[in-house]
């Protein structure tokens, strides 16, 4: 750490989204940067809400300040393997500008005041204020947007959070078991980019197309090999956002603020009076919604749905004939 300038950031007013580019639903995230403001790297990832420092450790904290230091040492010889890691432009530069935050928060806290806490952008406000964007100019919210930074394991890739970029499995079948990563592979590239972190790895992933095809290079057993990873058109829908802090807004949209779990191909939502299935709503058209169990594949669409009142809700829900104190619709009285 002694070879670092060390900079602390506590808010995101102010915040230079121009250089900075995170996860917004992080605890902790961490850059490495030259003098120049080149980005070396990025370190810290969240996959779950319950245990959100599940992929932070302290070891793989330090791998990555080894690799940043590495990365300075060859600095600016290497300084064209480090094109893809730099910031994309951006519409706003700072945080309060967002319309959504505009007038609401400036670019200082209120010390004077004493409302400190209440001045502060959080960051998981700014990722919010993206996907309002959309919604503003009544655009559909984009997969990228929608499903931002996404995690190795939707393409079936699981790191060790105690190193830089090795592989503990590989999922059965996935796009990473068919293009012939195994568990205890280094990967030292991704589309060129050196990695040092789970969240350079997510970078990547962040800014992959759809479909998209993307090179990797590993050491395995100490000798290095080249693979080709194939992503499909769907890809990124399979990320779960479920636990992400920015899907608050999109539950008060659909649902009042109710969380979804996802039901298994066998499981139905049967109600108590009727004893019989309730399936989710899969249509934005609440008259034509059937009761039936629905394919995966389509309760997916859950998240996209405007609901016209908590009646309508209801009805499309659990059947109307269901009594009030035993339908499982009740949690939207």
């Amino acid at each position: 750490m002694e070879q670092f300038v060390r900079v602390r950031i506590v808010q995101g007013n102010a915040f230079d989204l121009s250089v900075l580019q995170f996860d917004t639903d992080l605890p902790f995230a961490a850059f490495f940067l030259n003098a120049d403001r080149t980005v070396y790297g990025r370190f810290g990832t969240r996959s779950e809400q319950k245990r959100a420092d599940k992929e932070i450790t302290m070891e793989g904290f330090r791998e990555a300040l080894a690799g940043a230091l590495e990365l300075h040492r060859n600095y600016p010889t290497n300084k064209s393997a480090l094109l893809g890691k730099q910031p994309l432009p951006v519409k706003f530069k700072t945080p309060e500008q967002y319309p959504g935050l505009s007038g609401k928060y400036t670019a200082t806290l209120n010390y004077s005041t004493g409302k400190v806490a209440s001045s502060c952008i959080h960051c998981h406000q700014v990722g919010e204020a993206q996907r309002r964007l959309f919604r503003a100019d009544s655009q559909p919210i984009p997969d990228e947007v929608l499903h931002p930074w996404p995690v190795p394991d939707v393409v079936g890739l699981s790191f060790d959070p105690k190193a830089k970029a090795k592989l503990t499995s590989v999922a059965i079948d996935s796009a990473a078991d068919k293009a012939g990563f195994k568990a205890g592979d280094e990967l030292v590239t991704l589309e060129g980019q050196p990695l040092f972190s789970i969240a350079d790895v997510q970078w990547v992933l962040h800014q992959a197309k759809v479909p998209a095809t993307l090179k990797a290079s590993i050491r395995r057993d100490g000798r290095p090999l080249d693979l080709t990873l194939q992503l499909g058109e769907s890809w990124r829908q399979k990320s779960d956002i479920s636990w992400r802090s920015t899907t608050w807004d999109l539950r008060r949209m659909a649902l009042g603020g109710l969380v979804l779990k996802e039901l298994d191909d066998t499981a139905n939502w049967v109600c108590p009076t009727r004893r019989s299935p309730c399936g989710s709503i899969t249509s934005a058209n609440m008259a034509n919604t059937r009761l039936a169990k629905r394919p995966a594949s389509r309760r997916r669409t859950s998240w996209s749905i405007a609901m016209s009142s908590r009646s309508a809700c209801r009805k499309a829900i659990c059947s109307a004939t269901c009594s009030r104190n035993g339908c499982p619709a009740r949690a939207f009285r």
